[in-house]
């Protein structure tokens, strides 16, 4: 069983979770009916989806891996929310690449939204592209991908931060569950339009949830020797 403090930081990731809800619920439908990214659903199966999956997070979510921060707690949450959308699509025939694809832009949609944050954040400070580059990608190391959850070594060199993960709970998450290849094709997938919509590219060596020792990401700034 989780003591106080970890009882306490999954009580509030619980929360935090709970109160997305009827956005996730909206953009999941959106996606689903869209017909943009798979077949093209009806309002009432997307909602069954939708409630499907929402319902078995639930179910799991007591016995879900303890983390020491908030934010790992919340990720935690947000992967087995993410497996369970996986899940749910496929309960309903759909082929695995098709529900991952479904899952990844309903995920990409939530994501952009908190990534708006420290995108409007950088660009307020101002600086070259590098310096916005590297403060928002600290900004996402202080929740919710902050230590000691996660464990990596950050730094900046000629137009590029370079970001070494070590320990991911995502990552774990998906291992345990004989997953890997699901978070390597949503979450870690992320990361590439994610460094695009804050003005840059990126580049990665190696991912965790596909068995390498860490993640070796490249976050590349305008100011990047081409």
């Amino acid at each position: 069983m989780p003591g106080p403090e970890g009882g306490g930081k999954a009580m509030i990731a619980g929360v935090v979770v709970g109160c997305t809800k009827p956005m996730v619920r909206a953009t999941m439908i959106e996606v689903c009916t869209s017909g943009n990214h798979g077949p093209r659903m009806a309002d009432l199966e997307a909602d069954g989806v939708f409630r499907e999956a929402w319902g078995r997070h639930r179910a799991v979510s007591h016995r879900l891996p303890e983390e020491p921060t908030i934010g790992g707690q919340l990720n935690v949450r947000l992967a087995s929310l993410t497996l369970e959308f996986v899940r749910a699509l496929r309960l309903r025939g759909y082929e695995q690449g098709e529900a991952v694809r479904l899952t990844r832009e309903i995920a990409w949609r939530l994501y952009r939204r908190w990534a708006s944050i420290p995108k409007a954040w950088g660009r307020m400070v101002g600086g070259n592209a590098t310096d916005r580059m590297n403060r928002m990608v600290r900004a996402f190391l202080r929740f919710p991908f902050s230590e000691p959850a996660y464990q990596w070594e950050v730094w900046k060199e000629a137009g590029v931060v370079h970001l070494d993960v070590h320990r991911c709970p995502v990552a774990e998450f998906f291992i345990g569950e004989e997953a890997g290849d699901i978070c390597a094709e949503t979450w870690c997938t992320l990361d590439y339009p994610l460094a695009e919509y804050w003005g840059g590219r990126y580049e990665r060596d190696g991912t965790m949830a596909e068995g390498d020792e860490a993640c070796r990401m490249c976050w590349i700034s305008e100011d990047a020797a081409l």
